[in-house]
């Protein structure tokens, strides 16, 4: 197996180039720790009152979920429990955090430990990405991908017979078929594009609504928009399950459906509808995002960059003051300050790298904190 949809590989890398903003963190948050000037920083965690309980010492961390969490620590990823101690021994090339009991590691080089070592005899001594489960053990292998699974499935490519799916046994689910591209299961059904057009296949691999759409994304409360790029103007509507088109393509652009309403784009302008395509908050906001725990991130608030939130009325609730912004989880966001700094060596390298050219003396940072749903802060 030797390719991967599109759709794994950008959902692997929201998952491992940073902290997870998945709001999976039960009562452990990650926090930053800035020491000097500029890039210079550690992770650690605090619990949900704002007291710090495993000190600031990782290079990178992620949220908490399924009792474990990825930190980074030097050159190598690794699992902590909710003490902060490091869970397996286990040091992996990359990882991802842990979903529906499993997680997905590249192991290659130097392995320690008892779930590297069953990695590396599992994998036979070549290294590649692995299925772990939550006590270290590897229950699957797939050499050159990780698997990501989403309600109980994950998809797989070959370069001959196309796209198939595995529970997590490993089984072959859903037989692999001539397709470009296939997305992550929502409430039990998954994008999935055959030539030009996508559609939408079942759990068992059945398709239950014809690919006919230039673009689709995603079933959310129960709808899903879509667009047909074929005709400018591009317009996006909704669908239902039965792909039913239920609100009628004519917003430039739109998001899923969270607490009943969405937010759609109008004359340049991000506003809210509800299931009947009725727009019960005007679009004004230069951004908006789904709704969580009652709240909205948007920014543009009276001509503001800056991002803060509203309330399903429309009302703003915490004032824009912040240079990125979270959803809420468990009464709790994630929110960043942003500014000018002067760049620290570890991160002028690292950019160097990564651009092949020079960087300035100084760059934007963002220090992260948390509010409550007041706006208070608790770190």
């Amino acid at each position: 197996m030797t390719q991967i949809s599109a759709v794994v590989l950008a959902l692997l890398a929201s998952l491992t180039l940073g902290p997870r903003r998945d709001g999976k963190h039960s009562d452990r948050f990650p926090i930053q720790v800035y020491s000097g000037h500029g890039f210079d920083r550690k992770w650690g965690y605090m619990d949900r009152t704002g007291k710090v309980v495993i000190k600031p010492q990782f290079d990178t961390a992620e949220s908490f979920s399924c009792g474990l969490a990825v930190v980074k620590v030097e050159s190598s990823y690794r699992y902590i429990n909710a003490a902060g101690d490091f869970a397996f021994g286990g040091k992996f090339e990359r990882a991802v955090g842990y979903s529906e009991g499993t997680a997905s590691v590249l192991i290659r080089g130097y392995f320690g430990g008892t779930a590297s070592v069953l990695a590396h005899d599992s994998l036979g001594g070549r290294g590649g990405w692995g299925v772990m489960d939550k006590t270290g053990k590897i229950l699957l292998s797939r050499f050159g991908h990780p698997v990501v699974f989403s309600e109980g499935l994950a998809w797989f490519s070959d370069w001959d017979l196309g796209s198939g799916a595995i529970d997590q046994s490993g089984d072959t689910v859903i037989k692999p078929r001539v397709a470009l591209n296939a997305g992550q299961f929502s409430e039990g059904l998954a994008t999935i594009r055959f030539s030009r057009h996508v559609g939408y296949v079942n759990k068992v691999g059945n398709i239950v609504i014809v690919p006919q759409f230039d673009r689709a994304w995603d079933f959310h409360e129960g709808l899903a928009y879509f667009a047909n790029e074929s005709s400018p103007p591009v317009r996006r509507g909704y669908i239902n399950r039965a792909g039913k088109v239920v609100i009628a393509p004519q917003f430039e652009d739109a998001g899923d459906f969270s607490e009943g309403l969405a937010p759609v784009r109008i004359d340049g302008k991000w506003g809210y509808i509800n299931r009947r395509g009725r727009v019960v908050i005007a679009a004004r906001f230069d951004e908006a995002r789904g709704f969580s725990e009652g709240l909205a991130v948007v920014s543009g608030i009276d001509s503001s960059p800056l991002y803060g939130y509203v309330n399903r009325r429309g009302e703003t609730v915490i004032k824009p003051q912040f240079g990125r912004a979270g959803d809420f989880s468990n009464g709790l966001a994630q929110v960043w300050i942003g500014g000018k700094v002067r760049r620290g060596p570890v991160e002028e390298r690292w950019l160097i790298e990564r651009s092949g050219r020079p960087q300035p003396e100084y760059g934007d940072i963002y220090r992260s904190g948390y509010i409550d749903k007041t706006g208070k802060y608790l770190w």
